[in-house]
């Protein structure tokens, strides 16, 4: 195998494995619904978090709108950010 198949076998396992991990993450976070989850925190917790949700799922939508072309002709005119 050429060195470049064994950098791109390399990072696809790395990949897979933190994409792993992160299934591992969520399946406990998303195990109980959000008022089930929110029951336990403070108030400050609770309207943290709920501020926190539109911030996330627009980043997710951002970031999709951004790696797949299909998705949004409106949302890739918009340049990425650092």
């Amino acid at each position: 195998m050429s060195n470049d198949t064994l950098k791109a076998k390399k990072k696809l396992s790395a990949l897979s494995s933190s994409l792993d991990d992160l299934e591992s993450s969520l399946s406990t976070l998303l195990s109980q619904s959000l008022p089930e989850q929110v029951l336990g925190l403070d108030t400050i917790q609770q309207a943290k978090l709920q501020v926190v949700i539109p911030y996330l799922v627009y980043d997710l939508v951002f970031s999709q709108s951004q790696t797949s072309p299909p998705f949004s002709p409106s949302l890739r005119t918009i340049p990425p950010t650092d």
